[in-house]
């Protein structure tokens, strides 16, 4: 029974991030420096945090890099399970409340839907359906389905029951009338006869609590929702929020050559994400690194980051450039930082190499941006790529705006 829900906003890289429960006790971790005050945030935003924070470790957990994620191997339902409450709470239990229809050729054929939902054959003297859809009769499967439901409904609250502010407590524990493999069968026979979306839809989430839960970890009641590597999702979350070009077609290659044997590749570098607009283009690096909270000048991107944006620039100007229709004026280099802040976006400065001549190419310097973490995953300042990317021409321009070599 889920009795404490405890959370916490470290100030330094925690040992992991998101949801972890064992024993009835729920720890929450946040991402280092989410907020600059934890206590500020009041419940209702902390649990709208909390759910989209594992939402997003849970889109994201087949990153074959993040391979520390404990659910890769126990497939966890997560949004089957709030699904299965939110449901219960609004609907209640599983009961028959308008008429449902099988194939079959017992009971009344309803023609409507026969016909609709098949084809027909010419006979020598009539017409044919290939299957007659049938009223079906309430009977001892519908009393099943109920309890079925009863049982994936209790132990789905005994999960994550707590974002509703509820327990096991709250509802009557069900009597488990067949073992979970059994029910698993019920549940898919029915599935596959049943011809109505709203239960078809209860009964794939219903599937996918059961056949989600290992066995063990179930009877336990340990769950696990979290990551250690939570700066590869940043990157994502930074490449859905910015980007609109698929990264990996601009991936710088090289290769060795051998005397004359056919070349060997020797290695690919992988852009964060790119994006195109008004004939330019933006080149990100999201580096989930404490400056933002620190303002340590050791905190920012290093030498190699730096060359590296350089690199996939010249790969754009030299292999994209001129190949399609699109006409590219300028190429521009972005790193994003998190950090905690009252603006969504805030530009900092700029980086370069001594053996670049910062007056020959635009992409030559690496600009800096700090972007709000909390505001970043929730979606919460405007989920408007356009508004981000005139941001970030806004923060150029302001910076450049004496400079021909920055023209908009």
């Amino acid at each position: 029974m889920v009795k404490t829900v405890s959370y916490e906003y470290p100030k330094t890289k925690p040992d992991y991030v998101g949801l972890r429960i064992e024993n009835g006790k729920v720890n929450f971790i946040f991402p280092c420096n989410y907020v600059s005050d934890g206590n500020q945030i009041s419940e209702v935003e902390r649990k709208k945090d909390m759910l989209n924070l594992l939402r997003l470790i849970d889109k994201y957990k087949n990153i074959d890099i993040i391979n520390d994620y404990s659910l890769n191997q126990s497939n966890f339902p997560f949004n089957s399970i709030l699904w299965i409450i939110k449901n219960y709470l609004e609907n209640g239990y599983y009961h028959i409340v308008e008429e449902e229809y099988y194939v079959g050729d017992k009971g009344k054929v309803n023609w409507s839907k026969t016909i609709k939902n098949n084809k027909l054959f010419l006979n020598t003297d009539s017409i044919v359906y290939s299957e007659l859809i049938v009223k079906h009769n309430k009977n001892n499967v519908d009393n099943w389905l109920t309890k079925i439901h009863q049982y994936v409904v209790y132990n789905s609250i005994c999960i994550l029951g707590w974002y509703y502010n509820l327990d096991n407590n709250s509802i009557e524990k069900p009597y488990k009338i067949m073992p979970e493999e059994k029910m698993l069968i019920v549940l898919k026979q029915e599935y596959n006869k049943s011809f109505t979306d709203s239960k078809k839809e209860l009964l794939k989430h219903m599937i996918n609590v059961l056949e989600g839960l290992d066995e063990s970890i179930y009877n336990t009641r340990c769950y696990d929702i979290s990551t250690n590597n939570f700066e590869y999702v940043f990157e994502r979350i930074v490449n859905e929020r910015f980007s609109n070009a698929l990264s990996s077609d601009f991936n710088p290659k090289c290769f060795w050559q051998i005397d004359k044997n056919k070349p060997n590749k020797a290695g690919t570098l992988r852009p964060d994400c790119v994006l195109f607009y008004n004939n330019n283009c933006y080149i990100i690096d999201a580096k989930y690194y404490q400056y933002g909270y620190n303002l340590n000048i050791q905190s920012l991107p290093e030498a190699t980051s730096i060359q590296k944006q350089i690199t996939y620039a010249k790969e754009i100007e030299t292999n994209f450039q001129g190949k399609t229709d699109t006409v590219i004026n300028n190429i521009y280099n972005i790193f994003i930082l998190p950090c905690s802040s009252n603006t969504y976006l805030d530009y900092i400065g700029y980086a370069y190499s001594s053996w670049n001549n910062l007056e020959e190419k635009t992409y030559h310097k690496i600009h800096a941006f700090l972007v709000d973490l909390r505001s970043l995953i929730n979606g919460s300042y405007e989920n408007s790529k356009i508004h981000l990317i005139n941001k970030l021409e806004e923060e150029l321009k302001s910076n450049y705006i004496d400079n021909d070599l920055y023209d908009f």
